[in-house]
């Protein structure tokens, strides 16, 4: 806890790469990945691995113009608005009539193309998040029940990331996304103190995130707002989505104009990667490493008062980050310290990741620094917010199914009289919102670990109404702060479990293999 507690205190500033408090970040867990006795990466160099890093802070205004008369526009209101722009563009400006693209999705493998008989080129896009939930009449699909989009399942289509990056590569100038907090599995405020002040990027073109030039994410009331003075409902819009690609996209009845400026800052953060070399009296000959992975970066500090931020009158000035993911970093040097103490047959990579709230990027690095030196890792375990919910007779998996490792995180959690519970929440593509999913999209097989939610026995509480809890008072809110209802020993368990699986994949000759695409969320039941 001593660690969970200095990384959300006042000095660490909400550890925001590129500021003060994340430089403090990055040194202290450097120190204590040499106490514990981690090597560095490379023999020349130290733990701390530079990620080079672009800020954008952007302005804008969302203008929109009724076609009636000029005097009845209407700017979107700030604090109901996201906006950034890519490509170190210092202003844009673009004026005239919204495309509505559905959801934004090109998937071949579905035969569902939103983009199909649409020139984008230089357009404003307008999208939905999620996917369809069903193939339409007529489609090749219509007639494969829980196939379509892999049923009810998210897949990589459906995340907003991979919407703005199919809406750069059809040309388009400027893509609007509409929220849902029922789709997205959040609210907008989670994604105001998450984007609302500036956007990151990977200063590297050939592996940064790609996006249209400007992109806008619109909360509820504004979404509602846009569709009315355009003369449709977010019901309406729906339907029009679900409907075969190509069919029903059209321009919405109004236009906008939007207003942008921009101000960019390159700058350098670090991913913190130690090693434990394997040991040379029980080495397997083999070179693929597995690697352990939880991010280090949270959300800085808060800019302005914010309602419902969980923490009442004396909510910090920073976002602590405490649950998410301090707690996640520690557990993961537990992990370490104890892979320390026990020998490994093969090398296992200890790595603490910079912004991961910014779009997985310390983990791109990471895995694109890997596969350039010939490391390609043989799996990748990710801890991201460790359980301190409660001791629990399951432990829930992220991207359970999707790959061979199932067969050691099933042989561990027997040795501790305990079961494995895929992702509860698979609507909300969890699979595709941490670490675990750079390495799943280069083919690597990964998953993300959390505690789970079953009660050890009917006299002891569960960890489900302390879960409920955290995502209403903390989750990316000034409320993440080290509670007095934390259950360490959880957290504990945990990581003798994730040491356990670390130790068995560290042993094997047999590679696992990814079972399904990594463009797929799975629930599997065993």
């Amino acid at each position: 806890m001593s660690l969970v507690n200095t990384l959300a205190s006042a000095p660490f500033g909400g550890r925001k790469p590129g500021t003060e408090g994340g430089r403090r970040s990055t040194a202290l867990l450097a120190e204590r990945f040499a106490a514990i006795g981690l090597t560095p990466l490379a023999a020349h160099s130290g733990f701390l691995v530079p990620v080079a890093l672009t800020r954008v802070s952007t302005q804008a205004r969302l203008l929109i113009q009724k076609p009636v008369a000029a005097t009845q526009s209407a700017f979107i209101a700030d604090d109901q608005m996201v906006a950034w722009l890519s490509g170190h563009r210092r202003e844009l400006r673009i004026d005239g009539p919204m495309l509505f693209v559905g959801f934004g999705i090109e998937a071949p493998e579905y035969g569902w193309h939103d983009y199909a008989g649409i020139d984008a080129r230089g357009k404003i896009v307008v999208m939905l998040l999620g996917e369809p939930d069903e193939a339409p009449p007529g489609h090749a699909f219509a007639a494969s029940a829980g196939s379509f989009f892999n049923g009810p399942l998210l897949t990589r289509h459906g995340r907003w990331d991979q919407k703005l990056a199919v809406a750069a590569r059809q040309g388009a100038a400027a893509a609007i996304v509409l929220h849902d907090s029922a789709v997205a599995g959040y609210p907008f405020t989670a994604v105001r103190n998450t984007y609302g002040s500036e956007r990151l990027n990977l200063s590297n073109p050939t592996i940064a995130r790609q996006e249209p030039p400007g992109s806008i994410w619109l909360s509820e009331a504004a979404s509602r707002q846009l569709l009315e003075d355009a003369g449709m409902t977010p019901a309406q819009l729906l339907i029009a989505a679900r409907t075969h690609p190509g069919k029903a996209r059209s321009a919405l009845n109004t236009t906008v104009r939007i207003e942008a400026t921009a101000r960019w800052h390159d700058f350098i953060s670090h991913n913190v990667v130690g090693r434990i070399p394997a040991a040379p009296t029980q080495a397997t000959n083999a070179t693929a490493p597995v690697v352990l992975t939880a991010h280090w970066d949270h959300l800085g500090r808060h800019s302005a008062p914010e309602a419902g931020s969980g923490g009442g009158v004396d909510a910090p000035a920073w976002f602590p980050g405490a649950a998410d993911n301090a707690s996640g970093v520690a557990q993961m040097l537990d992990v370490a310290a104890g892979l320390i103490n026990a020998p490994v047959s093969r090398e296992v990579i200890i790595a603490a990741l910079t912004a991961e709230e910014s779009g997985l990027l310390g983990a791109r690095h990471l895995v694109a620094q890997l596969l350039a030196s010939d490391q390609r890792p043989l799996a990748a375990l990710n801890i991201d917010i460790a359980n301190i919910f409660g001791r629990a007779r399951d432990v829930e998996v992220i991207g359970l199914g999707l790959s061979s490792l199932d067969d050691a995180l099933y042989a561990a959690a027997r040795a501790q009289q305990r079961t494995i519970s895929a992702d509860y929440a698979p609507l909300l593509g969890r699979v595709f919102r941490s670490d675990q999913d750079e390495f799943l999209r280069q083919g690597i097989p990964a998953v993300w670990i959390r505690g789970g939610r079953q009660k050890r026995n009917w006299a002891l509480s569960g960890p489900q109404a302390n879960i409920r809890r955290y995502l209403r008072e903390g989750y990316h809110q000034r409320g993440d702060t080290p509670r007095d209802w934390w259950v360490v020993d959880a957290a504990l368990e945990d990581a003798n479990l994730i040491a356990a699986i670390t130790r068995e994949l560290a042993a094997t000759r047999v590679a696992p293999v990814l079972r399904q695409s990594g463009n797929q969320a799975t629930r599997v039941a065993r």
